[in-house]
């Protein structure tokens, strides 16, 4: 896989001033094609979201439960289709963190009747660069988020606790190699560690029997 280089001043300016059209044209079709509570990947919408996205440029990276991801160059465009979706806050938080180990870039946020929509720098899977990826890696970010187990010994472990600290109570924690990605310079970046739902306020792990996690891929 190669890795983008990173977007210009230029790029982010003219992909910032369409989000309104992206987000405003998915609703749209959200509203002729409404979501439920399957993956994306099984949703109706999905065929109509692609050919709109690839007609202005943009492709499908992947997809989870709650999301889809669509990049050109250097940006992706998350796209939040569903309402029980955490990630608009988690963008949020990123936006107010920026600079943090860990912490994605993000560039915009805006929030449509059907949908919210980021943008933000491109990230990458941590199984196309493995050697990214110390052992162990996601055993500890378990320990920080679903125990509490500290002190943080690096600036991502504290990262890592000021999330926990900050979404202890009103959402799950889901750590995988889905949600922990890479950089452009193949640091380890939180993208989505939280949602919401039915079991939000469950304390357990993404390794505890019965716990769905849905890992929001950002590959080719």
């Amino acid at each position: 896989m190669i890795v983008q280089p990173a977007p210009t001043n230029d790029n982010i300016y003219s992909a910032t001033l369409y989000l309104e059209h992206c987000g405003s044209s998915i609703s749209s079709i959200l509203d002729r094609f409404p979501v439920t509570g399957e993956y994306i990947a099984d949703q109706v919408a999905l065929p109509y979201l692609d050919m709109f996205m690839n007609y202005e440029g943009w492709d499908r990276a992947g997809s989870g439960y709650f999301s889809a991801v669509y990049v050109r160059g250097g940006l992706a465009i998350k796209v939040g289709l569903k309402t029980e979706d955490s990630g608009a806050v988690y963008a949020a938080w990123c936006r107010a963190n920026q600079g943090r180990a860990g912490v994605p870039v993000i560039h915009a946020i805006d929030k449509f009747t059907k949908c919210y929509v980021v943008l933000m720098d491109r990230c990458y899977p941590v199984k196309a660069f493995p050697q990214s990826m110390p052992q162990g890696a996601i055993d500890r970010m378990d320990d920080i988020l679903y125990d509490g187990q500290g002190p943080a010994l690096t600036p991502l472990e504290d990262t890592l606790t000021d999330i926990r600290s900050f979404f202890l109570g009103i959402a799950c924690f889901d750590i995988s190699d889905g949600n922990v990605m890479l950089d452009r310079n193949l640091n380890m970046v939180i993208t989505d560690p939280v949602s919401y739902g039915s079991a939000s306020l469950d304390d357990v792990r993404s390794d505890d029997e019965g716990f769905s996690s849905y890992p929001m891929e950002m590959a080719d």
